[in-house]
This record gives structure tokens, sequence and C-alpha cells, in this order.
């Protein structure tokens, strides 16, 4: 059997809006809605995030802890 999986790629320090990945949308982070979406597709086995290295996107590992997700970190 296949097994497919998602990647959702994410920085905290966008030029137009900084932060926007944590940024409060209806109650809960716009990468949680993102996350939320790709849960309900399902030949989707696994999802991970995947950010940079840099201490500004430690957010977004710990977001990957709190929902159960992989974090793939690395340089830009």
């Amino acid at each position: 059997m296949v097994k497919i999986g998602a990647v959702i790629l994410s920085r905290m320090d966008s030029t137009r809006l900084p932060g926007k990945a944590l940024l409060d949308v209806g109650g809960r982070p716009l990468l949680g809605h993102v996350l939320a979406f790709c849960r309900k597709v399902d030949s989707i086995d696994t999802i991970a995030l995947a950010t940079s290295d840099r201490l500004v996107d430690e957010p977004l590992s710990n977001f990957a802890k709190m929902n159960g997700i992989t974090c793939i970190r690395g340089s830009l």
C-alpha cells in the first residue's frame, strides 16, 4: 500500500504580514486551519511542517509539537 504525506511549508517572517502563520483567524491560528484541511483528506497518511532552523521559526516548531505533527527544520 502506498503511503501519502503532506508537507506544509511555513515561515514566521513574512515581509507583508510577519507572523501570519500563527495569526488568529476565527479563533485559531491560520496554520491550524491549514492543518484541519489536511486532516480532512482521507488519502493523507502523515502530515509534516517544514520550516527553517532559525530562532524566529521556533513558535512553528512548538505549534507542530502541540498538534502532534512532525516538524522538519533546515536552512532557508
